[in-house]
């Protein structure tokens, strides 16, 4: 028996020592600099400012989940734009899936973001933030993961907190 446990104890170690990034990444993580990806609509990021606050959300066309909480999104995005950084990062998804998905008909969907919206063109993204935990939403202030979870679990009396720094 202690051999056993002696084995899954430095399995476990030495998969926490080949990905450091995969330990390190979740709420408290220190960010600086945004995963080298292609952006479709918005200006680009590239690196983390200290003095603003980020939403992030994770996504794919074949997300039925992820493409339901877009217009519940885009609600936040018209309340709390002048306070708080959204973006709409693609993690499985090429740029013609994209672009196909929210082409301009000249209606006002409410399932198209309606801020910056990038996709990860060399798996950067992947590696580093998404692979770790799907699609999700994450919370960035003062360079810090400060919140990770789905969109579901997240209301306007929460991101008001965020700015208010009363939460998390």
């Amino acid at each position: 028996m202690k051999t056993k446990l002696k084995s899954y104890l430095l399995s476990i170690i030495v998969w926490l020592t080949a990905y450091p990034a995969l330990a390190q990444f979740q709420v408290g993580y220190k960010v600086d600099k945004y995963p080298d990806v292609a952006w479709i609509k918005g200006q680009p990021l590239t690196k983390f400012d200290k003095d603003k606050i980020y939403l992030i959300e994770v996504w794919s066309t074949t997300c039925h989940n992820c493409i339901e909480e877009v217009p519940k999104l885009n609600q936040f995005y018209e309340k709390f734009k002048d306070q708080i950084v959204f973006i709409s990062q693609s993690t499985y998804d090429f740029k013609e899936e994209i672009e196909r998905y929210f082409k301009d008909d000249g209606t006002v969907n409410p399932y198209h973001q309606r801020f910056p919206i990038a996709y990860d063109v060399n798996g950067d993204f992947r590696r580093n933030w998404s692979k770790k935990f799907g699609y999700q939403w994450y919370l960035i202030r003062d360079n810090e993961v400060i919140w990770i979870g789905y969109g579901r679990h997240l209301t306007e009396e929460k991101l008001q907190g965020v700015i208010d720094r009363k939460f998390p």
